[in-house]
């Protein structure tokens, strides 16, 4: 029998931001690779360590809420590619799937004529 030490908030978001199986790292990786910059990042790690906390459900528990997160975001995104620029995710993202904005891209797509 092994016993561990619970994890702390500050332990919780060091493993968000720079664990190697970090899932939200990945997904901020795969957004940059599609030219979509994650505004209010910062605010969602902090959510989701206080979070897995709460609910005890430390490290492994991270994966699973980053991914249910980010399901209804891939779906829209990966469906419409080069469409989007910014994710800008709400304070209320963890109770709410649906808090986010998805900002379109500036570029005003130019249809060329054959003659």
């Amino acid at each position: 029998f092994v016993e561990l030490n619970k994890l702390s908030e500050k332990d919780l978001k060091e493993i968000l931001i720079n664990s190697k199986d970090s899932e939200l790292k990945k997904i901020v990786k795969i957004l940059n690779s599609l030219n979509i910059e994650c505004i209010n990042l910062d605010t969602l790690i902090d959510a989701i360590a206080k979070n897995a906390i709460e609910k005890d459900l430390g490290a492994r528990g991270l994966t699973t809420v980053t991914t249910e997160l980010f399901t209804k975001i891939f779906y829209e995104v990966l469906n419409n590619p080069d469409k989007y620029q910014e994710l800008i995710l709400g304070d209320n993202i963890l109770t709410d799937n649906s808090d986010y904005i998805l900002k379109e891209n500036n570029k005003s797509k130019v249809k060329v004529r054959r003659k």
